[in-house]
C-alpha cells in the first residue's frame, strides 16, 4: 500500500473520513474546515503536519502559506514542469528518521528558496537548482545512505533534480527529468 509513502494517503483518508461525518449533520463544510478538522483529528494520532490534509481538501496545484494571520491557498500554474515531474517508488520501507533537528537557518534557507521557485515555476532550470538544493539541506536530517544513492544515481542518469517525498526514510522520490525519459525510466529500474 501506500501508508507511511509520503504521498498523503493518511491525510487524503482523515479529509475523506471528516468530510463524510460533516455530511452526515447537513453541513456542506468549506475546504479549509474540513482540512482544518482533519488536522486536529489526525494530529491526535500522528505527529503530522497540514500539508496533507490542505493538499487533499483543495486539490489541483496551490501554494499554502501559513501564517500568524491563517492559511492562504493560491493557484499555481505547474505546466512547464509537470510533463517532466516523474515519480519513483523507492521500495525502501519509510522510516521516519531524524538525523539532527534543522536550525532556523535552514527552514529560513527553504522558505526563501521556496518562495523563488514559485515566482519562476516557467523557469525549469531554476526550478530545479532551487529543489536540489532544498533536498539537499533537507537529506541531512532525513536521508539514508540507499536514498542518497538513488538520489545521486539518478542525477547522473539524467535528472535534472529530485527529492524525496514525505518526512524522510523511504517512500516515493519525484525526479525532474525533462530528455530521454523512457532511457532514465529503463535506468533507474
Amino acid at each position: 500500500g501506500v501508508s507511511k509513502s509520503g504521498l498523503g494517503s493518511s491525510g487524503a483518508l482523515t479529509v475523506a473520513l471528516v468530510a463524510a461525518l460533516m455530511r452526515t449533520k447537513t453541513k456542506q463544510p468549506s475546504r479549509m474546515e474540513l482540512a482544518l478538522s482533519a488536522h486536529k483529528l489526525e494530529s491526535r494520532v500522528n505527529k503530522t503536519g497540514i500539508q496533507d490534509h490542505l493538499a487533499s481538501s483543495f486539490g489541483g496545484s496551490k501554494l499554502y502559506t501559513l501564517s500568524s494571520d491563517g492559511i492562504e491557498v493560491k493557484d499555481i500554474d505547474i505546466s512547464q514542469i509537470l510533463p517532466s515531474i516523474l515519480l519513483f517508488n523507492t521500495h525502501i520501507s519509510k522510516n521516519l528518521l531524524i538525523k539532527k533537528s534543522p536550525s532556523k537557518d535552514d527552514f529560513k534557507n527553504i522558505q526563501v528558496a521556496a518562495n523563488i521557485a514559485q515566482h519562476n515555476l516557467h523557469d525549469v532550470g531554476l526550478f530545479c537548482h532551487l529543489l536540489t538544493e532544498s533536498w539537499l539541506v533537507k537529506s541531512q536530517y532525513s536521508s539514508t545512505p540507499q536514498i542518497d544513492e538513488i538520489f545521486y544515481y539518478a542525477l547522473s542518469h539524467g535528472a535534472s533534480a529530485g527529492k524525496l517525498l514525505g518526512s524522510g526514510g523511504g517512500g516515493y522520490m519525484i525526479f525532474i527529468v525533462e530528455k530521454n525519459q523512457k532511457e532514465f525510466i529503463r535506468k533507474m529500474k
